[in-house]
């Protein structure tokens, strides 16, 4: 005597617990990934940052890209003969990594044609120079 089956394997039933299955697998794997992603920690960007400053008149000016998300930088400045760095001020990035400074120079500083321009990351004991030129 065949054995009765209460939900046959073609009925409109089955074929919809089936689907409604197969979603419920999807979704908690989609669950778990995101749950992943979030968990993940956060690198910085693979590139290199890149660092631009020039001057005009007493006004030095900085531009990076690719810099850690707001990480605080000390920007420091001397002249192309000197030894000593100047502390000029503290920057941050913003949360995309871009760092747009402007700042005035001191005396020396002013009146020099080119400068080593740096900033200095000291939680991570990096830092990014360039060299700025007098643009007038």
């Amino acid at each position: 005597m065949p054995n009765v089956r209460l939900f046959p394997l073609n009925s409109p039933m089955m074929m919809f617990a089936r689907i409604l299955l197969v979603l419920a697998v999807l979704m908690s794997s989609l669950v778990w990934l995101t749950l992943t992603a979030q968990a993940a920690p956060q690198t910085e960007t693979s590139d290199t940052p890149r660092v631009e400053a020039w001057m005009i008149g007493n006004r030095l000016y900085v531009e990076s890209n690719d810099l850690p998300r707001n990480q605080v930088f000390t920007l420091r400045a001397r002249r192309a003969s000197e030894e000593r760095w100047t502390k000029l001020t503290r920057v941050q990035a913003n949360r995309w990594g871009v760092l747009n400074k402007s700042v005035r120079l001191s005396g020396t500083l002013a009146k020099a044609n080119r400068l080593q321009v740096c900033l200095k990351d000291k939680r991570a004991g990096r830092q990014y120079c360039t060299w700025a030129w007098q643009l007038e």
